[in-house]
């Protein structure tokens, strides 16, 4: 290492574990189940996950050591000047360690690198964590992948890396460098610029005003649940039950391609195992009666006055609740045996072959925290894991059923939806069939963000911010998809314009509130790059 030194530092406490955030988001699913059975909008309205815990290592240069050594501050230690961002890194969550320890660290662990670049001249430095860095990942993952069936081919993005910079002392011009550099080497990374200036430093007042105005911490707690996602989806495993359906004719990125974009591995899962253990169910062998009955009372349960303001539609019957318990049973067992994190289901093929459907296996799986998307939509599954994962909450996947480009408005429409999503719903019948059961229900109004994945290699996205807007007596259509909800699009006329023109498929994801920047920001930061388009 040329010019810099990496600082060995005592452990800092870890305010916010790995454990901890691990439990945090199961009480955040279990929030959004319990929300889900008891038919209220809540789940909507589910906090993002919290802050993860991160592991951070401090560069310094040579001179900037020798010169502290010789006003007896000891090397290794932490500069006076950057005491107080290194308290308040230690409150968000970080675990200090010498840059090699911290980079094994996080790639065993799975969690965000940072480096805080003390000062200028850690350029090199930089480069060489983040090469130590990324052997420990290609190690722990070749492991994984050795050790996991091996069906779909390990992810192969290498996993970014922070650069935190900070007033002094050339910091920012260090970290520009060093991410020019990685970005030039196919990287990706991320500069997080903390401007509070230190408290104690040698700055003139105005000086510090000046460039210590605004507070950055809420962006640092952006980029490292950004990072924490990017771990997430690389560690996720996504069950393509059946193929794509017929008609999906662009919704179709292969396992490398979908690897190479996204991270997920896209495990191809036999029809033949779902409607197998559906089979067993109806003999009454692979279920006990009794846990039937009692899904089927699920099935079967409706909540508020969804009648008001749609016409009716046949109600679902017992017969059809206890089919679909048994869907849902089958696909629930499925999920657990092979491990999956979401599955997408070519769910038609249950229609016609065992005259019941997968609507309410997929909503019930939503409502217990697995994405499950219909009609083996692979971009609109990533779109959903990648929605969930982003911002907490429970997603909607769509039809783009209507528009009404003068107005600014789409309408959206599908038969299957996690119940905690609505104000109102009720069980019926499946629209295009006729049988089975479906979900019809009312959004409550108010904020959403829509956004598709899309292109031969995932390598796209449409994000666009609307209102849902409240149904009125007589909206609803016997004629469309089950549950149904108006969207006016924030960029209106323009925005319908540009899907029309544009389009990267027939389904959409719908997430509440306004969540395009968020989504954004990950996208141009840790989205996919050339590797995606290498992979198709």
């Amino acid at each position: 290492m040329r010019g810099a030194v990496a600082v060995a530092l005592p452990a800092l406490h870890r305010c916010v574990t790995t454990a901890a955030a691990a439990a945090a988001a199961a009480a955040a699913a279990a929030q959004r189940s319990t929300a889900a059975a008891h038919g209220s909008a809540a789940a909507a309205a589910a906090p993002p996950p919290r802050q993860p815990a991160f592991e951070l290592a401090l560069l310094q240069s040579q001179l900037s050591e020798q010169d502290a050594a010789r006003r007896g501050e000891g090397g290794g230690s932490v500069p006076p000047v950057l005491r107080p961002f290194w308290q308040r890194l230690a409150a968000a969550g970080a675990a200090a360690a010498p840059p090699a320890a911290a980079a094994a660290a996080a790639a065993a662990r799975r969690t965000p690198l940072a480096l805080l670049m003390g000062t200028g001249g850690t350029e090199a430095a930089a480069l060489e964590a983040l090469r130590s860095y990324h052997d420990a990942w290609r190690g722990a993952v070749a492991g994984a992948a050795a050790a996991a069936a091996a069906a779909a081919p390990p992810p192969s993005g290498l996993p970014p890396v922070l650069l935190l910079a900070h007033p002094w002392s050339n910091s920012l011009p260090s970290a520009l460098e060093a991410l020019a550099r990685l970005q030039q080497d196919g990287l990706k990374g991320r500069i997080v610029y903390l401007p509070q200036p230190a408290e104690g430093a040698a700055a003139p007042a105005r000086r510090a005003a000046a460039v210590g105005a605004g507070d950055a911490w809420p962006e640092l707690g952006d980029a490292l649940h950004s990072l924490a996602v990017w771990h997430t989806l690389h560690a996720a495993r996504i069950g393509l039950v059946g193929e794509p359906s017929d008609w999906l004719v662009a919704s179709t990125p292969g396992a490398r391609a979908v690897a190479a974009a996204w991270g997920p591995r896209l495990e191809a899962v036999p029809m033949e195992e779902l409607t197998g253990r559906m089979e067993a169910s109806a003999g009454g062998a692979a279920f006990p009666p009794e846990r039937v009955e009692e899904v089927a009372r699920d099935v079967l349960r409706s909540h508020g006055a969804t009648a008001a303001c749609c016409a009716a539609a046949p109600a679902a019957t017992p017969a059809a609740a206890a089919a679909a318990a048994r869907a849902h049973l089958a696909l629930r067992a499925l999920v657990d045996d092979r491990g999956l994190s979401c599955v997408a289901v070519r769910c038609f093929d249950v229609v016609s072959k065992h005259a019941t459907t997968g609507c309410y296996a997929l909503a019930k799986l939503l409502e217990e925290g697995v994405v499950a998307g219909c009609e083996g939509d692979v971009c609109s599954a990533l779109g959903m894991l990648w929605g969930r994962e982003m911002t907490g909450q429970v997603p909607w996947m769509a039809n783009v059923a209507q528009v009404d480009p003068a107005a600014g408005c789409l309408l959206l429409a599908h038969c299957t939806i996690a119940r905690g999503l609505l104000s109102s719903f009720e069980p019926t019948t499946h629209f295009e069939s006729g049988l089975g059961v479906a979900l019809r229900g009312a959004l409550p109004p108010g904020p959403a963000t829509l956004l598709r994945v899309g292109g031969a290699a995932a390598e796209q996205l449409w994000v666009e911010e609307g209102e849902v807007l409240p149904q009125g007596a007589g909206e609803w259509s016997p004629h469309l998809c089950r549950t149904q909800a108006r969207v006016r699009l924030s960029g209106g006329a323009a925005a319908v314009e540009a899907l029309l023109r544009r389009p990267l498929g027939n389904h959409v994801v719908l997430l509440r509130g306004h969540v395009a920047a968020r989504l954004r920001q990950y996208w141009a930061d840790f989205g996919p790059g050339a590797e995606a388009l290498e992979a198709r």
